[in-house]
């Protein structure tokens, strides 16, 4: 008998989300018979909709998460998925109370970004019942390292697994073309949300520097505020009308097809404070696009090299930022980064030998 796959996300379109679709589609393709389950708040938009493919079944539960742990185990009681697979910490309780209920359910978790940047109360209880999983997924070995110490588990229990690229969804979405107004004037791209994670305001401090040196330049900010921090909101315009840059700064929104306004851009900038991997900036990559990153986590320096395919600076440094963005208008990337590791076949044969378990 065939064995099914529930994997969880959310409706929002973020590199979790994404993540959580693209194993669902590599599974799916592999064999297994996969269903999404999207958890939506009442007040969140349904971003992702548009990203999954006819093929791939989903259900919807759309409540307050006040009440999401008693939707989602009577969900799972209800339907009896063989294996569910979550990146969220602040589930793992849930799904570990849904397997005592039913021994046989198998549980995979993946963690989205170090376990260290996650608020307590989403992390805290995640350290006594992360033993119950069955499979623990870190993004990096260095991911893998903190996530052992941190949720006190065995490093033996963790399998590396770095983020797969959707190349075929990629490919087809920048058959859509487009070109920014001003074609003359170098086009930075940052696609990330607009939560304080992503450090903007370190961003705009950074371009106000080059637009100093350089006026035929513009920043080009694709992704969502809604839903996240409204003071910070209020602190990253009121930086801008402070230096007085507001007319070289579009804000597109979320966009359904953020890979045309990557591939029609000059460089991709992202400033994050942390990440977990930093799934847009491997896409840029992909694209050939010259990156400009913060080191949030080390192994953005074992892809990314400085004066070759991009630069590296450290978080919060607007001026090194700033420099490195200049410098990176005139690289000319001569390889695209292609993800050579063996993610997709890693990802494959985890599943397979937890449900053969």
């Amino acid at each position: 008998m065939n064995k099914n796959i529930l994997l969880i996300t959310h409706s929002h379109c973020g590199g979790m989300e994404r993540m959580t679709l693209l194993y669902a589609k590599i599974l799916q393709q592999a064999g297994f018979d996969c269903r999404l389950l999207i958890l939506q708040n009442p007040s969140q938009s349904f971003e992702i909709k548009s990203f999954i493919p006819p093929t791939l079944p989903y259900d919807l539960i759309c409540c307050r998460y006040r009440y999401l742990y008693y939707a989602l185990i009577r969900y799972i009681l209800h339907t009896k998925p063989d294996c569910v697979f979550d990146s969220t910490p602040f589930l793992v309780p849930a799904l570990v109370f849904s397997k005592m209920l039913m021994p046989r359910l198998k549980v995979i978790f993946r963690d989205c970004n170090m376990p260290t940047t996650h608020p307590k109360k989403q992390s805290y209880p995640v350290k006594f019942i992360l033993r119950y999983a069955d499979a623990i997924i870190a993004q990096t070995e260095e991911m893998k390292q903190e996530m052992a110490a941190f949720y006190h588990v065995d490093a033996g229990r963790i399998t590396v697994i770095n983020n797969p690229l959707d190349k075929e969804l990629i490919q087809h979405k920048i058959q859509e073309k487009y070109q920014y107004p001003s074609p003359e004037c170098t086009h930075y791209a940052a696609v990330a949300r607009l939560a304080p994670q992503k450090d903007y305001i370190t961003m705009i401090k950074a371009f106000a520097i080059v637009l100093k040196q350089d006026k035929a330049s513009r920043l080009e900010i694709i992704g969502n505020s809604h839903g996240y921090n409204e003071d910070y909101m209020a602190q990253l315009y009121k930086s801008i009308e402070e230096l007085g840059i507001g007319k070289y700064i579009t804000f597109h929104g979320f966009q359904e097809n953020p890979f045309k306004y990557m591939d029609a851009a000059d460089v991709f900038v992202l400033s994050s404070k942390y990440e977990g991997m930093p799934n847009v900036m491997l896409e840029a990559m992909y694209l050939g696009k010259p990156v400009v990153v913060t080191r949030s986590i080390p192994y953005i320096s074992q892809v990314v090299h400085d004066g070759v395919n991009g630069y590296t600076v450290p978080v919060g440094d607007w001026e090194r930022l700033a420099d490195a963005m200049i410098k990176a208008r005139t690289l000319r990337v001569k390889e695209k980064f292609v993800n050579m590791n063996l993610s997709e076949r890693q990802i494959t044969d985890l599943f397979g030998e937890v449900l053969k378990s």
